[in-house]
């Protein structure tokens, strides 16, 4: 039997005193520059997805977080070969997209290179924003089952 292979990108849902935490993309990225995302990243080999979600939260935030709930918002696909004009970096690829709800435990925000802005967003105006496509379902998901 062969197996796909897979990419896993987790994300957090971080709220805090009723605001939820925004990155803005580098303008210099490959895929959706400019844009408003949760924060995450790729699971490495070895790390478990709740690990890994925390893990990628503390890299692009400098905070360190906890997940909260089990509640978890997913989405999957086939990446393309070609994203917004550009060959994708995984063409063909099962990608599997994790989003967890996590609170902050400690620290202050400071950005990896891979973004360059960050709002605390009331939750009645974060989809005002230019948000990536799936930021922009996993926060619906997350608002939509307070």
């Amino acid at each position: 039997m062969d197996f796909p292979k897979v990419l896993i990108v987790v994300r957090c849902f971080i709220k805090k005193d009723g605001k939820i935490l925004l990155l803005r993309r580098a303008k210099e990225e490959r895929s959706n520059p400019g844009e408003w995302e949760l924060p995450g990243g790729k699971v490495e080999t070895g790390q478990d997805l709740s690990s890994a979600a925390e893990k990628e939260a503390l890299e692009e935030t400098g905070l360190l977080v906890k997940i909260t709930s089990p509640k978890t918002y997913s989405e999957t696909g086939i990446n393309p070969p070609i994203k917004d004009g550009v060959p994708h970096k995984y063409p063909g690829m099962l990608h599997v997209g994790l989003t967890y709800e996590a609170r902050v435990v400690s620290g202050r925000v400071k950005l990896s290179a891979e973004h360059f802005e960050y709002k605390w967003v009331d939750s009645k105006e974060v989809l005002d924003f230019d948000l990536t496509l799936y930021s922009r379902k996993a926060i619906t998901f997350f608002l939509d089952s307070d």
